[in-house]
């Protein structure tokens, strides 16, 4: 599918030391919508503010941290629509992705300010030298993260002589949203949180659960049944040697250890889940025939790789070079293996469009293989500690796409006495409502910036 294939391109061009070696579906959770979007509004640009490192210690050193201003619709006092930047450089959700496009509008529509600040590590780099070592990486948190926006919020707030400030945030960045409100309550006025996964799950079966639930029975049970195919292969002495043979692997798959190739197969199964896309883009290549042949199929020409399969690399994920991780790959498996979890696992029973080797036991595996040292985040004591699903955060509105697989992660249903506002939108994806509008938007989304405007409008 061209845009699954330009999305898949775009990513694997940023994460990766070498292009087509590590996929990016598998190491970035939170991929690329291909539905085209609208024009931006406003006009950007970059500013620096000198933050804190380490918000634990006073006198810490400090960092020159990004952010993007625009006041072209600003009326002195109104509010500030503050759009916390994610797992990824803030030009990305600008210009790549342009998700700052939902709270540009809402700027402009009340007449406030937008600002957009880039989260630590996943641009200029807060640590001398810029390395992405164990060591510097210990301050990449979501605690320092909302301590960064609380501070920047701080000088904002006072630059434009405004106390008024809605947090706003998509996907990793909605749930910080989400987190600010309910941690620093007298600095924002309200949240936005679009697909924002508030609770952190551990073993994330549901991913490739709904993957299949997206998908029509028929379809669902033929990848089903190649996927159980493969799972039998693994299981006789020769299976690296197999599969090299079925889908032309970039490299040997070994005998000991065929399981990176696995986890390339996976992911690309499961991604376009994410953007509403499992039935257009995996499902044509399902209609007839032996599985094992459509599964080789669909690999060979539904996907970006047109000259062989690429096999999942761990090294690019130990390079301590920033550049070589521009998207933010090391940075977001440290967030995973440190304090989200978000495996994307098979599960034990039931339909999963995962093999059954991608389990707990390969991601804590992984986890140390990346990072040299064992790790396995604590997402109970997370989950305590910022409430999941559980919240007692008030006047946030939650946005889902009713096929993303990570509305498992988020609130689903709305709650009066806590002035939640939730809307699911029907057959769309992640954070679709974030990109500015498009002739091509379904009704849904129209639907779901209502319900923002709507709700915004009440708490301001």
């Amino acid at each position: 599918h061209p845009t699954h294939r330009m999305r898949a391109l775009f990513l694997l061009a940023a994460l990766c030391a070498l292009p087509l070696i590590t996929h990016a579906v598998t190491i970035k959770d939170f991929s690329m919508p291909s539905m085209e979007a609208g024009s931006l509004q406003g006009n950007y640009t970059a500013y620096y503010f000198n933050q804190q490192l380490d918000h634990t210690v006073n006198g810490s050193a400090t960092w020159q941290q990004k952010y993007f201003l625009d006041v072209s619709a600003y009326k002195p006092g109104g509010p500030i629509f503050f759009f916390l930047g994610g797992e990824a450089p803030l030009e990305f959700f600008t210009y790549e992705l342009p998700q700052i496009g939902e709270t540009v509008n809402l700027a402009h529509e009340f007449g406030g300010a937008f600002v957009g600040l880039e989260h630590r590590f996943y641009g200029n780099m807060p640590v001398k030298g810029g390395m992405l070592t164990v060591d510097n990486l210990k301050y990449l948190s979501v605690e320092q993260a909302l301590a960064d926006a609380a501070a920047f919020r701080e000088f904002i707030a006072k630059k434009l002589a405004s106390d008024v400030v809605v947090v706003t945030g998509v996907s990793y960045s909605g749930a910080l949203a989400a987190y600010a409100r309910l941690k620093y309550p007298s600095l924002y006025v309200a949240a936005y949180a679009s697909s924002g996964v508030v609770e952190a799950i551990l073993d994330f079966v549901e991913y490739g659960q709904q993957s299949a639930a997206d998908v029509t029975s028929d379809c669902r049970l033929r990848i089903y049944d190649g996927i159980q195919t493969i799972d039998d292969i693994m299981g006789i002495p020769d299976s690296g040697t197999r599969l090299q043979e079925l889908f032309n692997p970039c490299g040997n798959v070994t005998v000991e250890n065929p399981v990176p190739f696995l986890y390339t197969l996976g992911g690309d199964l499961i991604g376009p889940a994410q953007e509403a896309q499992e039935s257009e883009t995996v499902c044509p290549f399902f209609q007839d025939g032996d599985n094992l042949v459509n599964m080789v199929n669909f690999f060979h020409n539904g996907t970006p790789y047109a000259e062989c399969v690429p096999i999942f690399e761990v090294a690019s994920l130990q390079d301590t070079n920033p550049a070589n991780n521009a998207v933010g790959g090391r940075q977001w498996f440290w967030q995973k293996c440190t304090q989200w979890g978000f495996f994307k696992d098979a599960a034990p029973i039931g339909a999963s469009f995962e093999p059954q080797w991608i389990n707990l036991t390969m991601h804590y595996d992984l986890c140390e293989e990346i990072f040299g040292e064992a790790m396995q985040p604590d997402v109970d004591a997370f989950n305590a500690k910022y409430e999941g699903k559980n919240t007692t955060v008030t006047k946030v509105v939650f946005i889902n796409g009713g096929e993303d697989p990570w509305h498992h992660c988020s609130i689903l249903e709305s709650n009066s006495a806590q002035d939640i506002v939730a809307f699911v939108t029907p057959g769309v994806g992640h954070g679709r409502e974030t990109l500015p509008p498009s002739p091509n938007d379904p009704p849904a989304v129209i639907k779901a910036r209502q319900v923002i405007h709507d709700a915004i409008a009440s708490w301001l």
